[in-house]
């Protein structure tokens, strides 16, 4: 069994936001309205300098520092940050299939959230708050903790079960990766560079968007490629870095393993398939009835988990029960997975 999934991120930070470094982060990485980004004349390496130097301290930058904090329990972290990305996760669950009924849909939450953890690490007042709000973040203190604690999950995960090792024959995989390039020259703040280093596994990488966009297009596709073992290729299209592109951050998920319970030949067979749409639809279907798995039959829905090679993963299969899709999509939530 494969899983391949990744996402990534393209910021475009305007030097506009680059002289205003905020404090225990970075430079605001966007707009407070919503609204798409201007572009506008890149300061010289002389303005830039005499900008950080002289910048006075704003009260949008008194508000950064007074929402920063002290770390809470990294242990109550950890878990108020997964309840928050499983709850966004659902949320853009919600949001996708509502505007495209019917579609096969495959996304990674965590990628997602953790992606976007490195751009609130440089957000602030409205920004901050409206991100924190959307994606279920901890306040800036607990939550780079948080996001890092859980990154070393995989990590540790992998080892133990002998990443690239055979097991079963199949060789387990688990890889979350983080990587960012920045335009040379440009000064994000070093709080926001030591901040993505250390809880991340990010350095900022110099790459001259400015002169040569395609060459850092290029960088980050042949890492996207590398980091999925060849599965994702171009991940940026041609034409989509251009000379206004500031900062690129990308997060990879990477997931290979073999089922602790394999489907073999004899598990296969012609069975029916039923969409929503009532047609009934002949496919071969795989069988398992050799182990004893976990289980649950409930009024409107059937589930149970298949577990990996190592046992400390599993995927949670939920099944509707004829004409309850509907009922059992409503009801998602993140205390209904829990």
């Amino acid at each position: 069994m494969r899983f391949v999934d990744l996402f990534c991120v393209l910021a475009i930070l305007l030097a506009a936001c680059a002289p205003a470094a905020e404090p225990g982060g970075a430079p605001n990485t966007a707009g407070n309205s919503g609204a798409p980004p201007v572009a506008t004349p890149r300061p010289t390496k002389v303005e830039q300098t005499l900008a950080k130097k002289t910048a006075p301290a704003t009260s949008k930058q008194a508000n950064c520092e007074q929402n920063v904090g002290s770390p809470t329990d990294q242990k109550k972290a950890k878990a108020a940050y997964v309840t928050g990305m499983t709850r966004f996760g659902v949320d853009l669950y919600r949001n996708v299939t509502e505007k495209d009924k019917g579609a096969n849909l495959i996304y990674s939450p965590y990628s997602i959230s953790s992606a976007f953890s490195m751009v609130y690490a440089g957000a602030c007042a409205q920004t901050e708050a409206q991100m924190a709000k959307v994606l279920g973040y901890l306040p800036q203190a607990s939550q780079h903790r948080a996001a890092a604690a859980l990154r070393r999950r995989p990590a540790a995960v992998g080892v133990e079960h002998g990443n690239g090792d055979m097991r079963e024959g199949e060789p387990f995989i688990l890889k979350d990766a983080a990587a960012v390039w920045g335009q040379e020259g440009y000064p994000f703040a070093e709080a926001y560079e030591r901040t993505l280093a250390e809880h991340y596994g990010a350095k900022v990488r110099p790459v001259n968007f400015e002169m040569d966009p395609e060459s850092g297009r290029k960088l980050v596709n042949d890492w996207v490629v590398k980091e999925t073992e060849g599965n994702i290729q171009d991940i940026l299209p041609k034409g989509s870095v251009t000379t206004d592109a500031r900062l690129i951050l990308a997060n990879v998920i990477y997931f290979k393993a073999g089922w602790l319970y394999p489907f073999d030949g004899s598990n296969f067979g012609d069975g029916t398939f039923k969409p929503l749409d009532g047609r009934r639809v002949p496919t071969v279907m795989m069988t398992q009835d050799k182990e004893y798995l976990a289980y649950s039959a409930e009024k409107d829905y059937e589930a149970v988990w298949l577990p990996y090679v190592g046992e400390s993963t599993s995927m949670l299969l939920i099944v509707p029960k004829a004409g309850r899709f509907e009922q059992v999509e409503a009801d998602l939530d993140a205390d209904f997975l829990t």
